[in-house]
């Protein structure tokens, strides 16, 4: 399951023109891994303009590093 989620994830960074369609299908809960859970929020808060966490810093999440920039 958990590359499952990293790949919604993944289409969701990779793709923005999907961005709305992963977010109206995706809630709070969807993702099992917390790890995955953290970066859905960013995404969704960085997409509604409430972060200032930059797609690097996403991307680096879903490589399993964390930086700080």
């Amino acid at each position: 399951m958990i590359n499952t989620e990293r790949t919604i994830l993944a289409i969701a960074i990779q793709y923005p023109e999907h961005i709305e369609t992963v977010l109206a299908n995706c809630d709070d809960g969807f993702f099992n891994w917390p790890e995955n859970q953290k970066i859905f929020e960013t995404i969704k808060d960085l997409h509604e303009g409430k972060s200032l966490t930059d797609w690097d810093t996403i991307i680096d999440l879903l490589k399993g590093e964390i930086h700080a920039y």
